[in-house]
This record gives C-alpha cells, sequence and structure tokens, in this order.
C-alpha cells in the first residue's frame, strides 16, 4: 500500500499497521455516519463496532492487497523526479512540470533542478584526469539512466582499478544525485537467499562498494542478469505475510581496486550484453580534497544534474535509433577481455593447444599449468591455481580436443630417459603468444 505526499511528489509506501488502522477508522467513521442518518438503528451501533475487530480488518487488508495493481509503478513513462520538479522527457525537447500524483513516482532524485546550470569542477577535476572523451560520454549516458529510475539499457556499469582514482567520490556523487533512499548495497552472496530481494522494494539503484575480485564469481551472481533485464521475480519480505514482486530493472553500479572475475555459466553473451567497464588507472591527486564529493553537490548539484539530464536524453535517444548502449571499440574489448579472462583456462587451451594425428604425442600436467601461467601473464590476466586449473582442463580437454587426462602419459625426462607422469595424450601446443603481443582476439 501507497499514500501520495504532494510536497515530494512521491508515493511512500504505508506498513500493513497503518493500512489496517485506515481501515478500521473508516469503517467506524461510516457506521456512526449511517447511525447519525437512522437514529432509530441506534441499537446496533455498538453490534456493528464488535464487527470491525482485528481479524476482519487484516482480512479486508488482505483482500484489497490482491486487487491492487503493481503495474501503476512500472514506470513506462520517461521522466526525472528533481527534488523540485519533474523532467518529462516524453518528448524532446523535454518539459518542466509539476508534481502529480498520476506520475506514479516513488523515486525522487536528491538534486534540484536549475535551468542552465554547469558543473565545471566536477568534470575537469574529477572526470578528465582519469577517463577520456568516450568513458566520460559512457559515464554520463549511463548517469542519466540512473536519475530515470529504470534501467532502460539492461546494463551493468563496473568502475575498476587503483585506489584513489576518483572511483569512490563519482560513485558517492551519482548516490546522492540519484538520492541515498533510492539506493541499497548490492551483496551478490546473499542473492539466492529467501529475504534478500526484498530490500530492493522501492529502490531504483544497487551499489556494490569496494567489492572484491569473485563478487561476480558465485552461486547469486546470475540473479544480476534478471535485476537488470527486465523479469518479474517473486520474494519474500520478513515480517510480511504476502510475497512480493519485483521488475528486475534495477540501476547496478559496482566499485572495485580489483579486476573482477565472472562466473560465466555458459552464458558469455549474456554478460557482453549487459557489462560495460570503466577503468582507473592513471594517478590520482597528490592532494586529494576531502569529502569533494560533498563539496560538488554543494556547489554544483544542479549543474551535475543537468548534465546527467542530458546524458539520459543522448540515451534514449540512441535507444530508439539503435537500440542499444553505444560502446567504442576500445569499451567493447574491455568487457571481452573480462569474459575471457574470468574463462581463462577454457580460452587458453581453445586457442594454444590443438590435436595430433599422433597418440605419442602428449603434454604433461606441469607443461600445461606452466604455459597456461605464461599464457595469463602476457595477457595479464590472474591464472587460476594448479589444483584448480587441472580440475577444469580434465573437462575442457575432452569437450574440445576429445583429450583424456590420464595418470600416465610418457614424456621425455632428464638424462634422455623417460618418466611417465600425469597429463594428455594426442595433443600438442599450439601458437602461444609472446609478451607485448596483441592478444585481443582470442576465441571462446
Amino acid at each position: 500500500f501507497y499514500a501520495y505526499d504532494k510536497e515530494s511528489g512521491v508515493w511512500e509506501p504505508r506498513q500493513e499497521q497503518e493500512v489496517e488502522r485506515a481501515v478500521g477508522d473508516y469503517a467506524r467513521a461510516r457506521v456512526d455516519e449511517i447511525i447519525a442518518g437512522n437514529p432509530d438503528h441506534a441499537d446496533v451501533r455498538d453490534e456493528l463496532f464488535v464487527g470491525i475487530g482485528a481479524t476482519s480488518i487484516s482480512g479486508l487488508r488482505r483482500v484489497l492487497a490482491s486487487e491492487i495493481s503493481r503495474d501503476a509503478f512500472d514506470r513506462k513513462q520517461r521522466f526525472v523526479h528533481a527534488k523540485n520538479c519533474v523532467i518529462d522527457m516524453n518528448q524532446m525537447p523535454f518539459v518542466v512540470k509539476e508534481f502529480s500524483p498520476s506520475w506514479y513516482s516513488r523515486n525522487r532524485c536528491g538534486v534540484e533542478y536549475v535551468e542552465g546550470a554547469t558543473c565545471p569542477r566536477f568534470i575537469n577535476e574529477l572526470l578528465a584526469p582519469q577517463l577520456d572523451e568516450n568513458d566520460r560520454f559512457l559515464l554520463q549516458l549511463w548517469a542519466g539512466q540512473a536519475i530515470l529510475g529504470t534501467n532502460v539499457s539492461q546494463t551493468i556499469l563496473l568502475m575498476m582499478g587503483e585506489g584513489r582514482t576518483g572511483k569512490g567520490t563519482i560513485a558517492r556523487v551519482i548516490e546522492q544525485l540519484v538520492g541515498r533512499q533510492n539506493m541499497h548495497e548490492l551483496r551478490t552472496k546473499q542473492l539466492t537467499s529467501r529475504f534478500e530481494t526484498g530490500f530492493y522494494q522501492d529502490k531504483s539503484l544497487l551499489f556494490g562498494p569496494d567489492v572484491d575480485t569473485d563478487f561476480m564469481n558465485n552461486d547469486g551472481a546470475h540473479v544480476l542478469k534478471a535485476l537488470t533485464g527486465g523479469d518479474y521475480m517473486t520474494g519474500e519480505i520478513k515480517g510480511k505475510t504476502m510475497a512480493h514482486t519485483l521488475k528486475g530493472a534495477f540501476n547496478v553500479l559496482l566499485q572495485s581496486n580489483s579486476r573482477l572475475r565472472l562466473k560465466l555459466g555458459g552464458d558469455q553473451g549474456a554478460w557482453r550484453r549487459r557489462l560495460m567497464v570503466l577503468l582507473f588507472n592513471k594517478p590520482g591527486p597528490e592532494r586529494p580534497i576531502p569529502d569533494f564529493d560533498k563539496v560538488l553537490i554543494q556547489e554544483e548539484g544542479p549543474g551535475i544534474l543537468n548534465w546527467a539530464i542530458e546524458g539520459a536524453r543522448l540515451l534514449l535517444k540512441n535507444l530508439d535509433e539503435v537500440g542499444s548502449f553505444p560502446l567504442s571499440e576500445e569499451q567493447k574489448a574491455r568487457v571481452e577481455n573480462m569474459i575471457q579472462e574470468s574463462d581463462s583456462v577454457r580460452t587458453f587451451l581453445a586457442n594454444h593447444v590443438k590435436r595430433s594425428p599422433l597418440p605419442t604425442d602428449v603434454i604433461s600436467c606441469d607443461s600445461l599449468f606452466q604455459h597456461y601461467t605464461r599464457f595469463c601473464d602476457v595477457k595479464a590476466w590472474d591464472s587460476r591455481p594448479r589444483g584448480t586449473f587441472i580440475k577444469m582442463a580434465k573437462d575442457i580437454m575432452v569437450e574440445i580436443h576429445r583429450a583424456h587426462w590420464s595418470r600416465k602419459v610418457r614424456v621425455r625426462g632428464m638424462n634422455d630417459g623417460w618418466d611417465d607422469v600425469e597429463g594428455f595424450a594426442g595433443v600438442m601446443l599450439s601458437d602461444m603468444p609472446e609478451a607485448g603481443e596483441a592478444t585481443n582476439n582470442e576465441e571462446g
């Protein structure tokens, strides 16, 4: 249940107890109204009041809840709910309008709209030292999507790189722009639990601050595809008797000082369509400004909002014309590199091992692992531990090369002798890359 607040223009949630109390007050007021018009029946007033008990009111609330349309809050209209007005982007140029319950908005930005406001410090001091023009454009479009309150492009933004390079400041600026009340922390390891998505009710931005390498390499990570892909999901809220339904149209922002590894689950295409990567690898400022995000919002908040509104306009225009988020070739290559690193064992075995017509051609597990780690060094990737590599290689070598792991393959040992070691027969190494060689065209 929701009630409209005319001061903020937001439909705000109401607790079950509030709703039941309002239903009871309404029912008793109607009884008094009826009795006042029919004084001859005043003797039944107390009897009718008894019927308006907690059990009957709770039952009535559940009936009402089942009749309420959840589609009312499904943002089919394109608008930005600023702190002081609504920016109607259903038409271009956009139109500034007043609050109205007809917008069915649950998410208001944390900054006022001021026509013509700019943000030179935000762009020149925070963004430009780390991001080139293409990456600033990507961030602007994504920020525009964030203030729209719905993930119209079904994408996930990753900001990765060294510490003290501005990632956290940018994230906090966006968080304040969107409105902290509209954000919830994303915890992928909890996404398979019963109640985790219940925290996302009425939120528009899911944020993972300072996440570790394996944040997207666990069983819950696949839920991110549903949370951003427009799927409807059913979950539970602690203390509530009814299940809730969510539409997976959340904006997702992840910030990390590490290179993230994905749990692909054989669905590289879905991650390739969703992920966007910004890298922060240039040196940070010698003397960082304390609480720079708060300084920027205080000094340039309306200008940053205008920058994001322009991003929303450009993104919607591109989606209408092309149907996807515009990415440069370099930005696409970053995503591809991330996918390949996440599946580095398969990438190596598919591209740098081949079948041999001679069963006497063998590769020992030690040799195979040594060449794999060298391959990862050339690509500047983190390699898997030996035990993990061998375990994965046993299945992948059968799948790709029909080569089964053996406890004993004969390899040349020391002093021109022969040793029996674990490995694979009927295969050989091929086309190993050298340091400095371009290696972005590997096949999965």
